[in-house]
């Protein structure tokens, strides 16, 4: 079965390929066939990004996550994902500066109080290069931010190869990610995928 993603490379690569054809050797007009190939190669790369985004936010994966501890806000320890996603987790990559994921934590806030009984975390995953930690802390604070918040200089956000702010990844007690979401999503959407989560869960267990 063909992946987004290699429909998505396919169509780049296709697009490259047309784009070279087009380029006439280098007379009066070269470097304006340079200038339109470089232009379609952005127009097809822009392409992919905004269907990625909006027709494909949420897509079904089969890999494990790379276990990894940083630095949580709250209390200053280490918050190791491995040791705390024995009933599933929501790991969600974002920055205190970027506006979608500010729309999103009033979501993940109630997801978190919805869940937190159940031994269900949800771990938002700071990605700065510069972080100030008192910076952080008044930002928690005023937001009345209660699940995990770690600190990632950037390193951690790299190695999961984490592209877009916000991204979340709905992970299950084993470690694989089960589903990933680009974009800001609504309550009901990611309601609904960490129940499936669950039912299954109990399911594997069995």
């Amino acid at each position: 079965m063909l992946s987004w993603k290699g429909i998505s490379s396919a169509v780049f690569m296709a697009e490259i390929s047309m784009a070279v054809k087009r380029l006439r050797p280098f007379d009066s007009n070269g470097m304006r066939s340079i200038k339109t190939a470089i232009g379609q190669i952005l127009s097809v790369t822009l392409l992919v990004v905004y269907v990625s985004f909006f027709l494909f936010p949420s897509m079904s994966l089969a890999k494990r996550i790379n276990d990894f501890s940083l630095k949580n806000i709250h209390d200053g320890k280490s918050f190791n994902i491995a040791d705390n996603r024995s009933k599933g987790l929501l790991l969600v990559f974002g920055s205190m500066y970027c506006n979608l994921c500010m729309k999103l934590l009033p979501v993940l806030s109630k997801l978190y109080g919805n869940h937190q009984s159940s031994g269900f975390m949800v771990v938002m995953v700071n990605y700065d290069k510069s972080a100030d930690e008192r910076i952080l802390k008044k930002f928690v604070s005023e937001n009345n931010i209660r699940f995990p918040f770690l600190i990632d200089p950037d390193r951690i956000t790299k190695q999961n190869n984490i592209f877009a702010l916000p991204t979340m990844l709905l992970v299950d007690r084993n470690g694989y990610i089960v589903e990933k979401f680009l974009g800001h999503q609504p309550y009901y959407v990611l309601a609904n995928k960490i129940k499936a989560l669950k039912v299954n869960s109990k399911g594997d267990q069995k």
